[in-house]
């Protein structure tokens, strides 16, 4: 399917300017929207978490707290690799990253899926035998869809940039080849107020050239937002359920041992007593006595008794403290790892690794050259400014 832009929408869009204060996340915006407008979605999405949770249950959740590494396989050794490419969409500002800034986010975004963050430190003592380690490499694409050499990384200008949304995602590769993470200026007024957005396996199923992670250039490397993103496209929910409601009402991301939370949207994370706090990291308002029943080998019930507080420290959060992701969290990624659906079985398989080149040393490869023209070269802050290319004098050639 072509993408098709709206030059009104564009010309307005440009126009905007960035949002003062970022939700960090409009994932459950679009997964509304798309429903809304493809009703047949909600039915995947229900039949997709019935076999997430079908495949949860033949999981002993009740040994999650003893064992340190939760992969369903039990091999401590074993790893996700996932091939990735970087879009920058840009304007040739400051959303033009370099491609060693990519490099040093990417190390970044692996060390959070490694549990190697060294913040893990400040987690809250309910939640230390929780802490789950995801066992995920994210990898720069060595070979592009053609298979021509790459450094994962892909340049496109564009006034989208300006205007974040679906529209904005050039250029997507094979989304069950590679996840596409693309990086832009601001989002469009319709995702006003958003740091980053991504899709949900079961809607990626069926809007493939729309899947992956599309966030602002300045969050490349805040709060783990992209590690938030990723945990979406791995089917994580957010702590108090498929909303972009914080604070609101007590909810439920599907997983046990994150507690039932209404959330918190506050700036920075309060390490207080008493619990009463509705922000502190101690907010017992919606798990007070939170224990589940499973049954057990034998027939019988083995209870588990989880924290009594909401884990406020968790990456799918909005407390711009993340710290973690749990051991249910880090089951349920992989169990969609596992899963057909949006083709997030094939991103880690032996012979996609071998088609992305992945696995491979990055390519050593020859400089592009890049030429533009701006009116009045720095001082030129206007969209019309930067499209009459034209008019002289005053014209800056920039290399």
């Amino acid at each position: 399917m072509k993408k098709h832009y709206l030059s009104l929408f564009l010309a307005i869009a440009c126009l905007a300017g960035k949002a003062t204060a970022q939700q960090h996340c409009y994932t459950d915006e679009v997964h509304t929207q798309l429903v809304q407008l493809h009703p047949e979605l909600a039915k995947a999405r229900d039949d997709y978490e019935k076999q997430i949770q079908d495949a949860l249950k033949k999981i002993d959740l009740t040994k999650a707290a003893k064992t340190t590494f939760t992969d369903q396989s039990g091999n401590d050794s074993f790893w996700y690799d996932i091939p990735i490419v970087v879009h920058l969409v840009h304007d040739y500002g400051n959303e033009n990253l370099s491609d060693d800034a990519i490099f040093n986010d990417l190390v970044q975004w692996n060390i959070v899926y490694a549990k190697q963050n060294a913040d893990t430190s400040e987690i809250v003592p309910p939640f230390r035998i929780w802490l789950g380690n995801p066992h995920i490499r994210l990898h720069l694409a060595t070979k592009d869809p053609n298979g021509n050499p790459t450094k994962g990384i892909t340049r496109h200008r564009s006034y989208l940039t300006y205007a974040g949304g679906e529209q904005s995602k050039l250029d997507d590769w094979q989304p069950t080849s590679y996840v596409n993470i693309w990086f832009i200026n601001q989002m469009s007024g319709a995702n006003t107020g958003a740091a980053a957005y991504a899709h949900f396996p079961s809607d990626a199923n069926s809007q493939p050239y729309y899947d992956g992670i599309i966030a602002l250039y300045d969050y490349a490397n805040t709060d783990k937002t992209i590690n938030h993103e990723m945990g979406h496209c791995f089917s994580l929910f957010h702590p108090w359920g498929g909303t972009n409601s914080p604070g609101v009402a007590c909810g439920d991301d599907a997983v046990d041992d994150t507690p039932p939370t209404k959330g918190h949207v506050e700036p920075g994370c309060q390490y207080s007593l008493p619990s009463s706090n509705p922000n502190s990291t101690y907010d017992s308002a919606c798990a007070s006595n939170y224990y589940k029943l499973y049954t057990n080998a034998a027939g019988g019930d083995s209870l588990v008794n989880y924290p009594d507080t909401t884990n406020a420290q968790n990456i799918m959060d909005y407390t711009y403290c993340s710290r973690m992701f749990t051991k249910g969290q880090v089951y349920r990624m992989h169990l969609a790892l596992n899963n057909s659906t949006g083709g997030r079985n094939n991103l880690w398989d032996a012979a996609n690794l071998v088609a992305t080149g992945a696995m491979e040393n990055r390519p050593d490869l020859k400089p592009i050259p890049d030429f533009y023209i701006t009116k009045g070269g720095a001082s030129a802050s206007t969209y019309m400014d930067k499209v009459n290319y034209f008019t002289f004098p005053g014209v800056n050639v920039n290399f």
